[in-house]
């Protein structure tokens, strides 16, 4: 969040911002930095959930053990305009 405003005049018109954040509060302040510097559009955040593989010749299969919270990645692109575009709907993808 400290570096959205430097991100603003960096990316051009169509450019993407991506950040990686641990915890859901983290996400909700980074999209509101975007939301009252204005200009950012299209905002997602995906979980990730981290699931190690095992591979033994030929042979794969997933671990039986699963982490099931590892973090965010958050998305948004740069509009033309200082506007802030968010469609209706599910709000957080």
């Amino acid at each position: 969040w400290q570096a959205v405003p430097h991100v603003k005049s960096a990316l051009r018109p169509g450019g993407i911002v991506f950040a990686h954040c641990p915890n859901v509060s983290q996400v909700q302040r980074f999209f509101d930095c975007l939301r009252e510097v204005r200009g950012f559009g299209m905002l997602e955040a995906f979980e990730l959930l981290q699931r190690g593989w095992t591979v033994r010749g030929r042979s794969m299969r997933p671990s039986h053990r699963m982490v099931a919270h590892t973090g965010f990645l958050c998305f948004a692109r740069r509009l033309a305009e200082d506007e802030l575009f968010e469609p209706e709907g599910e709000g957080f993808r």
